[in-house]
């Protein structure tokens, strides 16, 4: 089932302590393909460390189901990386979808014209979302084994 209505903003200290808390009670079989963060130590790090790169929330109703970010402008990359956490109770209800649609439309208005994400060779679901989202496979990232796919934003 597709829920609708879902709403994004920056992310705030508070959602991030939501979300980090969420990663830490997560089933560790679901957090198999996410690797950006562990915990919400590492999350609130990164976010008070970020001067470019972007974190934000994403929202069903008044519940956090997930959050998505774009980095590597802060290491002085021209085009960033996508990443996206759903919450597992949303899992497979178009929150990664939403969100990589927002991810867009953001990098569009910074006038950024591609995209770019690593995902598990294994990861059936999100590399068919991503196929279906534009993103051609590039290579092979030779420390994790994970796909490299980017993106043109087409205007």
């Amino acid at each position: 089932m597709m829920l609708n209505n879902y709403l994004y903003r920056q992310m705030s200290d508070l959602d991030a302590e939501a979300i980090g808390l969420g990663l830490e009670k997560e089933n560790l079989s679901y957090l198999k393909y996410f690797t950006a963060y562990k915990n919400r130590i590492e999350l609130r790090n990164d976010i008070s460390r970020a001067k470019q790169d972007l974190f934000f929330t994403v929202f069903h109703e008044s519940s956090i189901c997930g959050c998505f970010f774009l980095r590597g402008f802060d290491a002085g990359f021209k085009v960033p990386s996508f990443g996206v956490y759903v919450i597992s109770n949303y899992s497979r209800k178009g929150v990664a979808s939403f969100a990589l649609g927002c991810a867009k439309k953001v990098l569009q208005s910074n006038h950024c014209d591609k995209l770019m994400l690593k995902v598990s060779v294994d990861n059936i679901h999100a590399k068919k979302l991503y196929i279906r989202a534009g993103f051609q496979i590039d290579g092979c990232c030779p420390d994790t084994g994970n796909l490299i796919m980017h993106c043109s934003l087409d205007k």
